[in-house]
């Protein structure tokens, strides 16, 4: 017997502007040079590396998504 299992994943597209956004207050502060790792949001002060604010911001967007569907 084979069971088939479907799963759905939100997809997040690869213009979002996960290392743009500030995870803490959603501020948009416009695109950072790949050599700029650690940044103040100029709104909310949060100090972010770039990496996990990126990842933050796609998970977030993600079950966003997820929650449209």
């Amino acid at each position: 017997m084979s069971f088939k299992h479907f799963y759905t994943h939100p997809y997040v597209d690869q213009w979002f502007p996960s290392s743009q956004t500030c995870s803490t207050c959603g501020y948009k502060g416009g695109k950072k040079s790949l050599d700029v790792r650690m940044w103040t949001c100029q709104v909310c002060h949060a100090h972010h590396d770039s990496d996990i604010n990126a990842s933050i911001n796609i998970l977030n967007e993600g079950l966003r998504l997820q929650t449209l569907s």
